[in-house]
């Protein structure tokens, strides 16, 4: 009878020993992650919800140092899609929760599936002969072009679009030269410059522009400061919407 009396003591003074280690053990959601390296990234999945612990159903450690079987990945992809209100799938979903503001954008925007084909918007125009015979700016040739147009809930809407122009010129002076640039909507686009100073040389230009949306007309003009007289054939001008219009940041 002492015996076993002895042995009830003793095993309640153990249990009121160790209890207090898991009533006052550090915060969190786990009891067994407070040493790893990776808590806070442990406790972060914890809040979100992705994982729910390794020791159902107290639940109260993570196993920090366990393997992570293919149900259990499955359980943690799914639960994070859910977190960002994505568990259909769909990348629209995705930025609605993580950015609602880019998911705005993505609503203007649009998108095409991997069995939609989205063309990119053309356009040419040519000019067989141009003469230059006084002084001034003259329109050799233009285009426009439409990238689609947006209004951006973040950012501002800009398209990139790629402009080619090229030329011969025929019967120029000797000692002379001539100057070509681009235009964009009347406007001068800096540093596109061509010059030309044979009397029967060719000329290229390729520039890729950043547009706000909107026709955007875009021509190539001969700059004359003195009275030349020169022709420019087989001028061309081609503009492409490499990337259509989306909201930058």
């Amino acid at each position: 009878m002492k015996n076993i009396f002895r042995q009830i003591v003793v095993l309640t003074a153990a249990l009121v020993l160790v209890i207090p280690v898991a009533v006052f053990a550090a915060g969190g959601a786990f009891t067994d992650d407070d040493e790893s390296i990776f808590e806070a990234d442990i406790e972060w999945l914890a809040a979100a919800g992705v994982t729910l612990g390794c020791n159902p159903p107290a639940n109260d450690n993570f196993c920090p140092e366990g393997g992570v079987t293919r149900g259990q990945m499955a359980a943690f992809m799914r639960r994070f899609a859910q977190y960002i209100d994505a568990e259909d799938g769909t990348v629209a979903n995705a930025d609605n929760a993580a950015n609602a503001d880019n998911a705005a954008n993505a609503a203007l925007l649009g998108g095409k599936s991997k069995s939609q084909f989205q063309p990119a918007l053309f356009a040419f125009a040519s000019n067989l002969s141009f003469s230059v015979n006084s002084f001034g700016i003259f329109t050799v040739v233009s285009a426009s072009v439409t990238p689609t147009d947006i209004v951006c809930a973040v950012g501002s809407p800009q398209a990139d679009i790629l402009i080619r122009a090229s030329g011969l010129v025929t019967s120029l002076s000797t000692g002379e030269s001539a100057l070509f640039d681009l235009y964009e909507n009347g406007n001068l686009i800096d540093g596109t410059h061509r010059w030309v100073t044979d009397s029967n040389g060719s000329f290229a230009m390729e520039w890729l522009f950043a547009s706000s949306g909107g026709t955007e007309t875009f021509s190539l003009r001969a700059t004359e400061g003195g009275s030349d007289v020169y022709s420019v054939e087989d001028a061309q001008i081609t503009l492409e919407v490499v990337q259509d219009t989306r909201c930058e940041t």
